[in-house]
């Protein structure tokens, strides 16, 4: 997953080009999420996804994630995962 996600965000990259992969770094962090059986059922589709990081803050989680690509550091996307989660599924 880290590796993945290395190459799709760059640290330089701008608000718009890590908007548009969105959807990718969704796909990459379920692949791993689906690792866990107990959350395999639980995890937000694409629009869920879109509607999840609209409620965390689109800005804060481009930052999160422009955050992570400096210290790559892409664990905490594992460990911060509301964002992928199916929104009737409380952790």
């Amino acid at each position: 997953m880290c590796k993945k996600l290395e190459r799709l965000i760059q640290p330089g990259d701008d608000d718009d080009s890590i908007q548009d992969s969105l959807n990718t770094v969704r796909s990459i962090v379920n692949d791993a999420l689906k690792e866990d059986p107990s959350l395999k059922t639980r995890l937000a589709d694409e629009d869920e996804f879109r509607g999840n990081v609209q409620k965390y803050g689109e800005k804060q989680f481009i930052d999160l994630l422009k955050d992570m690509a400096k210290k790559k550091n892409w664990g905490d996307l594992l460990e911060n995962r509301k964002c992928f989660i199916s929104s009737d599924f409380q952790l």
